[in-house]
């Protein structure tokens, strides 16, 4: 994705993503925890600084959304069970169960510090 992303933005451009990832220096169980409850995606080989230079990326900023990330996270699960019964009759009961349940999955993670929510700012080499 970087790669491509590098083709298509100017010499002068920036390339600014969000990943949910898990953060450095993690003991093996919090890896392991954090693959648990991480989204299917969330193991990058190397990490995200070793693939942005690997594709031709110098890294500006890399900004820790974590905290903005929780209360988001939260207040959408918490209004998703306020009007679950609307929500349910539009969507169906087991889509709006299996959404909060992974809400409620990916706070446990944030708030077990073994995934982040970061924001990555790049520019061409």
């Amino acid at each position: 994705m970087s790669q491509e992303c590098r083709r298509v933005i100017k010499d002068n451009g920036l390339y600014v993503f969000s990943v949910i990832a898990l953060p450095d220096g993690l003991s093996s169980a919090d890896y392991q925890l954090g693959l648990e409850y991480g989204p299917a995606d969330v193991e990058v080989d190397g990490g995200y600084v070793a693939l942005l230079d690997a594709a031709g990326w110098v890294l500006e900023d890399r900004i820790d959304l974590t905290p903005a990330y929780i209360t988001a996270i939260d207040k959408m699960r918490t209004e998703e069970e306020s009007h679950f019964d609307a929500l349910a009759d539009m969507q169906g009961a087991e889509a709006v169960e299996a959404r909060i349940a992974r809400r409620t999955k990916r706070l446990k993670a944030l708030e077990l510090g073994v995934v982040i929510r970061e924001q990555f700012v790049a520019r061409p080499a």
